[in-house]
């Protein structure tokens, strides 16, 4: 048979640690906008450009995002 189980999805993870390394993961596109200095940090971020930064941010978000969906027994 076949069994129902329910999905979670932890919120508190994806808003604490993803939300953030989402905003400095987009910041270097953000910078082409008009709204890229408007936005906090962006300076500082958008000067350094830092690769290494952007990389690991994306790498943060995407074990994030996969982490926090849990299927329930």
């Amino acid at each position: 048979m076949i069994e129902r189980k329910s999905w979670t999805f932890d919120w508190v993870t994806v808003i604490s640690i993803g939300i953030p390394a989402l905003y400095i993961l987009l910041l270097p596109y953000f910078s082409y906008t008009s709204l890229g200095m408007y936005l906090p940090f962006a300076r500082n971020f958008i000067i350094l450009e830092n690769t290494i930064m952007t990389t690991t941010a994306g790498i943060v978000f995407g074990y994030v995002l996969l982490t926090s969906i849990e299927l329930l027994n």
